[in-house]
């Protein structure tokens, strides 16, 4: 009998780990949940597009991309963000499990990210006002070697600050990630007081 509350016990654990890597999701009535920020039905005219790059357009990218919009829409600010992938793969889900606990804390509104991830194109970075690698060290010959055509227009929106990287280290684990996307939203902060 011992042994099998044992197995029983094992069971329960492992069905509760894998529980714990799975995004947070909300099982509420429709529209009894009131989110800090929700996304916007109309932008502004003259809205300025913001890119976001990460690796895989998983984690942090994603997460800088609801993070500002959230700031944006509260404010009403004639900004949108987008994110991207320099070397997108498939994943079982679309964002980060860490990206969706983080967003389910800051309570913002997970309509935020309804697409799946998406490979950068030029078409991504040319209509931007400002492009944001998260990565010096992994994104920037990315970015340049993805578009070698535009490497001198490239050259210029990094040399008047359009095109910027910060150093936003990718996640090996939750610790990790938290230090990741408290970085991000300190990168955002910033970035967002700059822009208004």
């Amino acid at each position: 009998m011992r042994s099998l509350s044992l197995i029983l016990l094992s069971v329960l654990l492992s069905a509760n780990l894998k529980a714990a890597d799975e995004p947070i999701t909300r099982i509420e009535p429709p529209g009894s949940h009131v989110y800090r920020c929700s996304p916007r039905k109309e932008f502004p005219a003259g809205t300025r597009q913001i890119l976001f790059v990460c690796s895989g357009n998983y984690f942090r990218s994603r997460y800088a991309e609801a993070y500002f919009n959230c700031l944006s829409d509260r404010a009403g600010a004639p900004f949108h963000a987008i994110s991207r992938g320099v070397r997108v793969g498939d994943h079982d889900t679309n964002v980060s499990p860490l990206t969706s606990y983080r967003m389910a804390e800051r309570n913002i509104d997970p309509a935020y990210l309804y697409s799946l991830s998406k490979q950068i194109q030029w078409e991504d970075v040319d209509p931007s006002a400002w492009v944001i690698g998260m990565n010096r060290s992994e994104h920037r010959s990315w970015i340049y070697g993805l578009f070698p055509d535009q490497d001198s227009e490239l050259r210029l929106r990094e040399e008047t600050g359009l095109l910027r990287f910060w150093n936003v280290p990718d996640a090996s684990g939750p610790v990790d990630g938290d230090r990741s996307l408290d970085q991000i939203e300190a990168q955002v902060d910033q970035l967002f007081k700059v822009l208004q």
